[in-house]
């Protein structure tokens, strides 16, 4: 019992990259992992088993008789497990080879992926060329000057320019906040942001 609250606690820096062996069963170890996600320890054989857990409280409530019946239930289900690993293997087999005897069949659809891939570079190149033209140039610089009329700047956030509705919500007032601003800007700050911290607004 000792062991096991030893690796529970030895066990917080790796969780279960390292197993911490707690006893011995005729020559194989009983290992404890720590789990990161809950308070739980994670009990396996140093052969090929399953995992079970033991919650922490059990350990510290001294609950021996549960920590011994779940090393006996790891011991007692090895055959079983041993049965379980061998059925994924000859499943992984099977599937090995049945992808290996696809694995060179050609794509079926090669003709319309390239035609589609085609269509998708050619509408690339178009709207590259429409957003660097005259039009695309004009509507940005427009958007740039409503943003500057409305004192915000391209990548500020809602809580570094809130607005009013915001603002109430958060509890902030609203003539702090406008000195706040100005503060912070050198009192060079644009008069819609003077406005939008103006109360009842």
């Amino acid at each position: 019992m000792q062991a096991a609250r030893q690796a529970y606690s030895d066990g917080k820096h790796f969780g279960q990259q390292r197993a911490f062996p707690i006893a011995e069963l005729r020559g194989v170890a009983v290992q404890a992992s720590r789990w990161l996600s809950s308070d739980e320890l994670a009990l396996s054989l140093s052969i090929p088993s399953a995992t079970n857990t033991v919650a922490v409280k059990d350990l510290n409530a001294g609950a021996g008789m549960g920590l011994l019946r779940r090393v006996e239930n790891l011991v007692r289900n090895t055959k079983g497990y041993r049965a379980q690993v061998q059925g994924r293997y000859e499943h992984a087999v099977r599937r090995i080879d049945e992808l290996a005897a696809v694995a060179d069949t050609p794509f079926e659809h090669t003709g319309e992926l390239a035609v589609k891939q085609s269509e998708l570079e050619q509408l690339s190149a178009q709207l590259r060329v429409e957003a660097s033209g005259p039009e695309a140039r004009a509507a940005a610089e427009q958007a740039g000057e409503r943003m500057e009329a409305m004192g915000r700047k391209p990548g500020w956030s809602l809580l570094l320019n809130p607005t009013p509705a915001l603002l109430a919500d958060m509890g902030v007032d609203p003539v702090e906040y406008k000195a706040r601003i100005a503060r912070a800007a050198g009192n060079d700050v644009p008069a819609a942001v003077r406005d939008v911290a103006r109360p009842g607004r």
